[in-house]
């Protein structure tokens, strides 16, 4: 505010001077790299090779504006413009300094009227082109006022990013929305894509296309152990007869009603691949006997038929 104050009051100055004068003088100064133990109670603009004074921006010439209030550092800072092909400039540094502050550039919006920051050629309204850093001591809150006249509040927490909607929803979850709805949504610790009620740590109304799931492994290898009382082939038979599905494995409505856990049912599936493992083990030792016994039976024949001969 202090810098613009000033550059009016040069400029009402210079039309007040104007009826004396059709010019001000600007000083070729180019190569001298300016202290502000240069300037002493005066307003001075000089021509300017951009390294003498190493401003950002771009060409090789620039245009350098001084005002230097006072002559010592109780009157305040001397003040610097810089004009170049790449923008505008300012400086600043108390009149017994050895150094200048460091450049900052001035914003400007283009013809379009837009403001770009890191960027000449800004997209938009504001065009941000690398990061943003934000400190406060509470939670930041960036608003948008809707051409609906409802308001978005964004509120950035250290527990995470919350989305209010304040006029038509007062939805308090944060959420990325489609013209559809809402698609994500973030509540609590849920998260909900495709639902609006996420009721799981992630809830998910569609399909998810995956190249691999990796679930906490449920193991079933207790079928193996030696007090494992695995079911007779009838009993199983039974089972199945009155109630139409496997032991151990919930039915078809149950599963349609309330979903299927994958940890869970793979462990049952396996359970029952473990099982069907016993059972064949079962019926190979038994028509192995089976074998054995009619092995012996043959042999016993043979004999009988020796014995009969030899009469």
């Amino acid at each position: 505010m202090r810098v613009l104050l000033m550059i009016g009051l040069l400029i009402l100055g210079c039309n007040t001077y104007a009826q004396e004068s059709s010019k001000i003088k600007v000083l070729d100064t180019r190569s001298i790299v300016p202290l502000p133990t240069d300037y002493n109670r005066e307003v001075r603009i000089e021509f300017k090779m951009r390294s003498s004074v190493n401003v950002p921006g771009s060409g090789y010439y620039s245009g350098l504006m001084t005002i230097a209030p006072w002559s010592d550092n109780s009157g305040g800072k001397h003040h610097q413009l810089n004009f170049n092909n790449g923008g505008f400039f300012y400086r600043s540094a108390y009149p017994e300094s050895a150094t200048w502050e460091n450049w900052r550039q001035i914003l400007m919006t283009d013809e379009n009227h837009n403001v770009g920051i890191g960027t000449n050629s800004p997209a938009a309204k504001l065009d941000l082109r690398g990061s943003m850093y934000v400190e406060t001591n509470s939670d930041a809150i960036l608003t948008f006022n809707n051409t609906d006249n409802s308001w978005q509040f964004f509120q950035f927490m250290q527990s995470g990013i919350r989305k209010t909607w304040m006029g038509l929803n007062t939805q308090n979850d944060f959420c990325i929305t489609k013209e559809s709805g809402g698609d994500i949504v973030l509540s609590g610790a849920n998260v909900g894509i495709g639902t609006g009620s996420p009721m799981f740590t992630l809830d998910v109304n569609g399909t998810i296309r995956s190249t691999e799931i990796k679930v906490q492994a449920q193991t079933a290898d207790f079928i193996f152990e030696d007090d494992y009382q695995l079911k007779e082939l009838s009993e199983v038979e039974q089972f199945i007869t009155t109630n139409k599905h496997l032991p151990d494995i919930p039915s078809a409505k149950q599963m349609e009603e309330e979903g299927v856990g994958l940890a869970e049912m793979n462990k049952l599936l396996l359970q029952k691949v473990e099982e069907l493992t016993l059972y064949a083990i079962e019926l190979e030792k038994r028509d192995r006997k089976k074998a054995e016994k009619l092995e012996k039976l043959e042999e016993e024949l043979e004999l009988v038929k020796k014995l009969i001969l030899k009469k």
